[in-house]
C-alpha cells in the first residue's frame, strides 16, 4: 500500500474477533483500532471473543503500549432503529459491507440512512476523528474492554 502513496492508519477485524494479540499487533503498527463494538454483535456465538467501547480511548495493552480505538457504534439496521428512536451517540461510526451495495434493498437502505444522519449529524471521517477525539480521550485498560 504505501508503494502505492496510502498510508493504512485504521484497523477493523473481520466478523469483529479481536484478542490482545491482535491489539498489541494494532499499537506497534501505529494503527486505530475500529473492531471494538458499542454492542456485541447478536450472531456471535458463546464464547466467542470481541471487544467493547462505547466511545474513543486510548486502550492501555499488558505490554505497556497504548491502541487508539473509536469503535464501530451501529450496523446499518442499528443505525436505521436509532434514526427513527433519535437516539444517536455524539459519534456515529456505522459498518456495512461491500456486499450491501450489491443488493438494491440494502443499497436504498444505506443511502436513505446516509443522508438522515447527514441532516442529524456533522459528516466527518475517522482520521478526522482520531485528531480530534484521541488526544483527549479517555484512558481504559484491555482488560476494561475484552469480552469473551
Amino acid at each position: 500500500m504505501r508503494e502505492h502513496g496510502l498510508t493504512p492508519t485504521l484497523f477493523c477485524g473481520g466478523g469483529w474477533y479481536t484478542d490482545v494479540e491482535v491489539a498489541e499487533a494494532c499499537a506497534e503498527l501505529g494503527y486505530v483500532d475500529c473492531t471494538l463494538r458499542a454492542r456485541r454483535p447478536p450472531y456471535l456465538s458463546a464464547g466467542e471473543r470481541w471487544a467493547t467501547l462505547s466511545t474513543a480511548a486510548n486502550v492501555e495493552l499488558p505490554s505497556g503500549g497504548a491502541l487508539g480505538a473509536i469503535p464501530t457504534t451501529h450496523s446499518l439496521g442499528d443505525l436505521a432503529r436509532s434514526l427513527t428512536r433519535r437516539e444517536l451517540p455524539p459519534v456515529v461510526h456505522v459498518y456495512f459491507h461491500d456486499t450491501d451495495l450489491l443488493d438494491r434493498r440494502r443499497r436504498t437502505l444505506l443511502s436513505l440512512v446516509l443522508r438522515l444522519l447527514a441532516r442529524r449529524a456533522h459528516v466527518s471521517d475517522l482520521d478526522t476523528l482520531i485528531t480530534q477525539l484521541l488526544p483527549a480521550a479517555p484512558r481504559v485498560t484491555w482488560d476494561d474492554v475484552a469480552r469473551l
